[in-house]
């Protein structure tokens, strides 16, 4: 084999490798009007490099894609607000995490009246919020109507917090 037959193989094994890598933990998806409750921060149609994937737990800040585990097949789009073990809650519209109020910048149309109990997200879910929160029907597709979400519905998500 020549030295150039050598340094060719070695490319395209190389090339295949990281194909193989970037396929297992990265997806590129178009997001639609699942994004309705995420803007201004997702606008649809927009087009996403998603981390993670199936059961993989996101970081808090991120934008997550799930399955709605109501089934249907429907996809739902949520900031991460909330991993195992944090105590989430909702105070005059704010959000409370572990006893203190977090600063989100991101979120639109808070309801100031709303509270929620505090809840402990169990191990391998997450509580998502949308980032529209008094948008009509937006307390139906996030973790105020439908609880810590397993890690099991996560396709993907991008960004995180700081």
């Amino acid at each position: 084999m020549t030295r150039r037959v050598a340094i060719k193989t070695l490319l395209v094994g190389t090339l295949v490798l990281a194909a193989v890598w970037c396929a297992r933990h990265y997806a590129v998806h178009t997001i639609g009007e699942e994004a309705a409750f995420m803007s201004p921060a997702v606008e649809p149609p927009s087009l996403r490099l998603l981390a993670g994937g199936p059961g993989q737990l996101p970081p808090r800040g991120a934008v997550v894609w799930l399955d709605d585990p109501r089934g249907g097949g429907r996809a739902l789009l949520a900031r991460v607000v909330g991993v195992p073990g944090d105590r989430i809650a909702v105070e005059g519209g704010r959000l409370i995490r572990n006893g203190e109020p977090v600063a989100e910048p991101y979120a639109q149309e808070l309801l100031p009246a709303e509270e929620l109990a505090e809840i402990v997200v169990p191990a391998w879910h997450v509580y998502v919020l949308n980032d529209r929160r008094g948008a009509r029907g937006s307390f139906e597709v996030d973790s105020r109507g439908l609880g810590p979400l397993a890690a099991a519905h996560v396709r993907g998500w991008f960004g995180a917090e700081p």
